[in-house]
């Protein structure tokens, strides 16, 4: 191989690489759908068609200081993870895989397993319940 093919190939092994890596770095800053509502007799209500095409969807109540990830869980079930860090009390981040506090770096799954210390236990589970096409997510008084 002479030093023209070797440059050239070198070139378009980085650009693909370069491009290939953009991509995968710009869909993991892709934003959670979200939807904005409030909390009602101790619930928030959440219609099922809010979710489109995505397994995951943001949900933040008006005066709610946390934001709350609403996870399709099998056919018909929805797991209600409270962003909070269960290390600082810190508002959790949505990334592509999951969630992070930026505060002290912990890192969890979409379904709120820890994966990244230094927070030691995984994300506070709300109680859900879906009928009539809605989600209801109990709001336990002490998160309030």
């Amino acid at each position: 191989m002479n030093r023209r093919t070797f440059l050239a190939k070198g070139c378009a092994l980085c650009t693909a690489v370069t491009v290939g890596g953009a991509a995968v770095l710009l869909q993991s800053c892709a934003p959670l759908p979200t939807f904005e509502t409030r909390i009602e007799y101790g619930m928030i209500t959440v219609p099922v068609a809010a979710f489109g095409s995505t397994d995951r969807l943001l949900v933040n109540a008006a005066a709610f200081p946390y934001s709350i990830a609403l996870v399709k869980d099998g056919p018909a079930g929805m797991l209600a993870l409270l962003l909070r860090c269960t290390h600082a009390d810190a508002q959790l981040a949505p990334e592509a895989r999951g969630y992070s506090c930026r505060m002290h770096g912990s890192k969890f799954t979409a379904q709120g397993s820890v994966t990244r210390g230094p927070a030691a236990r995984d994300l506070e589970r709300l109680r859900t319940e879906v009928r009539d096409a809605h989600v209801y997510i109990h709001i336990p008084e002490r998160t309030m």
